[in-house]
Protein backbone atom coordinates (compact mmCIF):
# COMPACT_ATOMS: atom_id res chain seq x y z
CA UNK A 1 0.00 0.00 0.00
CA UNK A 2 1.32 3.46 -0.77
CA UNK A 3 -1.02 5.29 -3.14
CA UNK A 4 -4.18 7.13 -2.20
CA UNK A 5 -6.38 5.18 0.17
CA UNK A 6 -9.14 4.94 -2.44
CA UNK A 7 -6.78 3.51 -5.06
CA UNK A 8 -5.31 1.09 -2.54
CA UNK A 9 -8.78 -0.20 -1.69
CA UNK A 10 -9.68 -0.56 -5.35
CA UNK A 11 -6.56 -2.64 -6.05
CA UNK A 12 -6.75 -4.82 -2.92
CA UNK A 13 -10.24 -5.10 -1.48
CA UNK A 14 -11.76 -4.52 -4.91
CA UNK A 15 -10.13 -7.64 -6.34
CA UNK A 16 -11.54 -9.86 -3.59
CA UNK A 17 -15.10 -8.52 -3.52
CA UNK A 18 -15.34 -8.48 -7.32
CA UNK A 19 -15.79 -12.24 -7.07
CA UNK A 20 -19.12 -11.55 -5.33
CA UNK A 21 -20.22 -9.02 -7.97
CA UNK A 22 -19.15 -5.76 -6.31
CA UNK A 23 -17.66 -2.96 -8.38
CA UNK A 24 -15.86 0.20 -7.36
CA UNK A 25 -17.65 3.51 -7.75
CA UNK A 26 -16.10 6.24 -9.96
CA UNK A 27 -14.07 9.24 -8.71
CA UNK A 28 -17.22 11.29 -8.10
CA UNK A 29 -17.72 8.97 -5.10
CA UNK A 30 -14.46 7.07 -4.48
CA UNK A 31 -11.61 9.52 -4.05
CA UNK A 32 -8.92 10.32 -1.52
CA UNK A 33 -9.77 8.84 1.88
CA UNK A 34 -13.12 7.38 0.80
CA UNK A 35 -13.95 4.37 -1.36
CA UNK A 36 -17.25 2.62 -2.05
CA UNK A 37 -18.07 -0.66 -3.78
CA UNK A 38 -21.62 -1.40 -4.94
CA UNK A 39 -23.77 -4.33 -5.93
CA UNK A 40 -27.48 -4.60 -6.63
CA UNK A 41 -29.30 -7.05 -4.36
CA UNK A 42 -32.74 -6.72 -5.90
CA UNK A 43 -34.90 -4.07 -7.55
CA UNK A 44 -35.16 -1.97 -4.39
CA UNK A 45 -32.03 -2.79 -2.40
CA UNK A 46 -28.29 -2.49 -2.95
CA UNK A 47 -25.23 -3.58 -1.01
CA UNK A 48 -22.56 -0.97 -0.34
CA UNK A 49 -19.08 -1.55 1.00
CA UNK A 50 -17.95 1.78 2.41
CA UNK A 51 -14.27 2.26 3.26
CA UNK A 52 -13.15 5.37 5.12
CA UNK A 53 -9.65 6.35 6.23
CA UNK A 54 -9.98 8.53 9.33
CA UNK A 55 -6.33 8.30 10.41
CA UNK A 56 -5.49 11.86 9.38
CA UNK A 57 -8.04 12.97 12.00
CA UNK A 58 -6.77 10.57 14.64
CA UNK A 59 -9.33 7.87 13.86
CA UNK A 60 -9.25 4.42 12.29
CA UNK A 61 -9.73 2.80 8.94
CA UNK A 62 -13.37 1.70 8.91
CA UNK A 63 -14.83 -0.79 6.45
CA UNK A 64 -18.56 -1.47 6.64
CA UNK A 65 -21.20 -3.31 4.67
CA UNK A 66 -24.49 -1.48 4.16
CA UNK A 67 -27.74 -3.21 3.20
CA UNK A 68 -29.83 -0.25 2.12
CA UNK A 69 -32.23 1.19 -0.46
CA UNK A 70 -30.74 2.10 -3.83
CA UNK A 71 -29.34 5.56 -3.14
CA UNK A 72 -26.52 7.91 -4.11
CA UNK A 73 -23.69 6.24 -2.15
CA UNK A 74 -22.32 9.10 -0.08
CA UNK A 75 -23.38 10.16 3.43
CA UNK A 76 -27.02 10.09 2.28
CA UNK A 77 -27.07 6.41 3.13
CA UNK A 78 -25.87 7.21 6.64
CA UNK A 79 -28.66 9.70 7.36
CA UNK A 80 -31.48 7.94 5.53
CA UNK A 81 -32.34 5.87 8.63
CA UNK A 82 -33.34 2.89 6.50
CA UNK A 83 -31.01 -0.06 6.23
CA UNK A 84 -28.34 -1.84 8.22
CA UNK A 85 -24.67 -1.06 8.69
CA UNK A 86 -22.30 -3.89 9.62
CA UNK A 87 -18.83 -2.72 10.59
CA UNK A 88 -16.46 -5.44 9.42
CA UNK A 89 -13.17 -3.73 10.29
CA UNK A 90 -12.16 -0.74 12.42
CA UNK A 91 -8.52 -0.24 13.36
CA UNK A 92 -5.58 2.08 12.81
CA UNK A 93 -3.36 -0.65 11.42
CA UNK A 94 -4.00 -1.89 7.90
CA UNK A 95 -2.12 -4.08 5.40
CA UNK A 96 -2.77 -5.97 2.19
CA UNK A 97 -3.12 -9.20 4.18
CA UNK A 98 -5.70 -7.67 6.52
CA UNK A 99 -7.66 -6.20 3.64
CA UNK A 100 -7.70 -9.56 1.87
CA UNK A 101 -9.19 -11.17 4.99
CA UNK A 102 -11.72 -8.36 5.32
CA UNK A 103 -12.70 -8.97 1.70
CA UNK A 104 -13.25 -12.65 2.35
CA UNK A 105 -15.49 -11.80 5.31
CA UNK A 106 -17.47 -9.32 3.21
CA UNK A 107 -18.05 -11.93 0.51
CA UNK A 108 -19.34 -14.35 3.15
CA UNK A 109 -21.58 -11.73 4.75
CA UNK A 110 -23.03 -10.49 1.47
CA UNK A 111 -24.28 -13.98 0.63
CA UNK A 112 -26.11 -14.34 3.95
CA UNK A 113 -28.29 -11.27 4.37
CA UNK A 114 -31.73 -12.49 3.30
CA UNK A 115 -33.49 -11.65 6.56
CA UNK A 116 -31.85 -8.22 6.79
CA UNK A 117 -32.84 -7.41 3.21
CA UNK A 118 -36.42 -8.42 4.00
CA UNK A 119 -36.39 -6.07 7.00
CA UNK A 120 -35.10 -3.22 4.83
CA UNK A 121 -37.96 -3.72 2.37
CA UNK A 122 -40.48 -3.67 5.22
CA UNK A 123 -38.89 -0.48 6.56
CA UNK A 124 -39.12 1.10 3.11
CA UNK A 125 -42.81 0.21 2.89
CA UNK A 126 -43.54 1.65 6.34
CA UNK A 127 -40.53 3.58 7.71
CA UNK A 128 -39.90 3.41 11.45
CA UNK A 129 -38.07 6.75 11.39
CA UNK A 130 -38.97 9.59 9.05
CA UNK A 131 -36.85 12.70 8.76
CA UNK A 132 -36.23 15.26 6.04
CA UNK A 133 -33.70 13.03 4.28
CA UNK A 134 -36.17 10.12 4.28
CA UNK A 135 -38.86 12.29 2.70
CA UNK A 136 -36.48 13.49 -0.01
CA UNK A 137 -35.49 9.92 -0.74
CA UNK A 138 -39.12 8.94 -1.35
CA UNK A 139 -39.64 12.10 -3.45
CA UNK A 140 -36.79 11.01 -5.71
CA UNK A 141 -38.18 7.46 -5.97
CA UNK A 142 -41.62 8.82 -6.85
CA UNK A 143 -40.15 10.84 -9.69
CA UNK A 144 -38.05 7.98 -10.99
CA UNK A 145 -40.82 5.38 -10.85
CA UNK A 146 -43.38 7.65 -12.51
CA UNK A 147 -41.01 8.64 -15.30
CA UNK A 148 -40.02 5.03 -15.91
CA UNK A 149 -43.64 4.25 -16.78
CA UNK A 150 -44.36 7.48 -18.70
CA UNK A 151 -44.37 6.43 -22.36
CA UNK A 152 -44.81 9.99 -23.60
CA UNK A 153 -41.45 10.98 -22.10
CA UNK A 154 -39.59 7.71 -22.65
CA UNK A 155 -37.17 9.04 -25.27
CA UNK A 156 -36.19 12.13 -23.26
CA UNK A 157 -35.88 10.05 -20.07
CA UNK A 158 -33.62 7.54 -21.82
CA UNK A 159 -31.37 10.43 -22.84
CA UNK A 160 -31.06 11.42 -19.18
CA UNK A 161 -30.20 7.83 -18.28
CA UNK A 162 -27.55 7.84 -20.99
CA UNK A 163 -26.04 11.03 -19.58
CA UNK A 164 -26.01 9.46 -16.10
CA UNK A 165 -24.12 6.47 -17.52
CA UNK A 166 -21.58 8.84 -19.04
CA UNK A 167 -21.06 10.40 -15.61
CA UNK A 168 -20.26 6.92 -14.32
CA UNK A 169 -18.29 5.43 -17.21
CA UNK A 170 -16.54 8.50 -18.61
CA UNK A 171 -16.53 10.91 -15.65
CA UNK A 172 -18.82 13.30 -17.49
CA UNK A 173 -19.97 16.33 -15.50
CA UNK A 174 -22.52 15.52 -12.81
CA UNK A 175 -23.40 19.22 -12.73
CA UNK A 176 -24.42 18.92 -16.38
CA UNK A 177 -26.70 16.01 -15.48
CA UNK A 178 -28.35 18.14 -12.78
CA UNK A 179 -28.88 20.98 -15.26
CA UNK A 180 -30.39 18.63 -17.84
CA UNK A 181 -32.66 17.05 -15.24
CA UNK A 182 -33.86 20.47 -14.09
CA UNK A 183 -34.60 21.47 -17.67
CA UNK A 184 -36.55 18.25 -18.16
CA UNK A 185 -38.53 18.83 -14.95
CA UNK A 186 -39.41 22.37 -16.10
CA UNK A 187 -40.96 20.96 -19.28
CA UNK A 188 -43.19 18.62 -17.27
CA UNK A 189 -44.91 21.46 -15.46
CA UNK A 190 -45.53 22.02 -11.76
CA UNK A 191 -48.56 19.72 -11.57
CA UNK A 192 -46.98 16.59 -13.04
CA UNK A 193 -46.01 15.11 -9.68
CA UNK A 194 -47.86 14.96 -6.35
CA UNK A 195 -48.65 18.00 -4.22
CA UNK A 196 -45.74 17.19 -1.90
CA UNK A 197 -43.30 17.49 -4.78
CA UNK A 198 -44.94 20.61 -6.18
CA UNK A 199 -43.71 22.51 -3.13
CA UNK A 200 -40.10 21.95 -4.24
CA UNK A 201 -38.36 24.26 -6.68
CA UNK A 202 -37.56 22.77 -10.06
CA UNK A 203 -33.82 23.00 -9.36
CA UNK A 204 -34.23 20.89 -6.23
CA UNK A 205 -36.36 18.35 -8.11
CA UNK A 206 -33.72 18.28 -10.85
CA UNK A 207 -31.01 17.53 -8.28
CA UNK A 208 -33.07 14.72 -6.76
CA UNK A 209 -33.74 13.21 -10.17
CA UNK A 210 -30.05 13.42 -11.12
CA UNK A 211 -29.06 11.62 -7.90
CA UNK A 212 -31.57 8.79 -8.29
CA UNK A 213 -30.60 8.34 -11.95
CA UNK A 214 -26.94 8.14 -10.99
CA UNK A 215 -27.69 5.65 -8.21
CA UNK A 216 -29.74 3.41 -10.50
CA UNK A 217 -27.35 3.49 -13.45
CA UNK A 218 -24.43 2.80 -11.11
CA UNK A 219 -25.71 -0.68 -10.24
CA UNK A 220 -27.26 -1.73 -13.53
Amino acid sequence: MGQTFSKDMEETLGVTVAAAGFKVTPPLISEGDYCVFVKRYNEKIALYIKCTDNRAKGGDVVIALWIAPVEFPDDRIEVLNIGFKIVVYSDYEVSDEIIYSVGQKLVELSSNITSLAFSVERDMANPFIVNKRTKFYFYSREMYNKLCSAKEFSEAFEELKSLARKCIDNNASFDKLKVQCTSFIDKLGEDYFTDALSSLKSQEKGRLLACVLYAEMLIQ
